[in-house]
């Protein structure tokens, strides 16, 4: 089986250190598959950008966060993922935490 294995940080360079790691695992059936063909161009040419660790409410990138989910969530029952966040005292993860809460609990997909 070909899997696709997508794994980023955030904070790497940061004297803070880590804040956040996230890995996904997609077959490559799907990912070579459009949408996420066309997702995965769009990425390399730089035409849009996902970075979490940057999201502080800007419009047009909140929107390509929900554009990702919508085409990630019809084969979610196929793709494996994983976000682990590090929190230290004074850290604000505010707008990261409200966003991710809005998707999941306020957004129907």
């Amino acid at each position: 089986m070909d899997l696709r294995i997508f794994f980023d940080e955030s904070g790497k360079n940061d004297s803070n250190g880590l804040n956040l790691m996230g890995a996904l695992a997609i077959p490559g059936v799907i990912y070579s598959h459009s949408p996420f063909a066309d997702l995965s161009q769009r990425l390399q040419n730089r035409q849009m950008s996902l970075h979490w660790a940057d999201y502080s409410g800007h419009e047009p990138t909140k929107n390509h966060f929900i554009e990702l989910i919508r085409v990630v969530a019809p084969y979610a029952d196929f793709i494996t993922g994983n976000v682990i966040a590090y929190q230290s005292p004074g850290r604000q993860t505010a707008h990261f935490a409200k966003f991710v809460d809005q998707l999941i609990y306020e957004k129907t997909l």
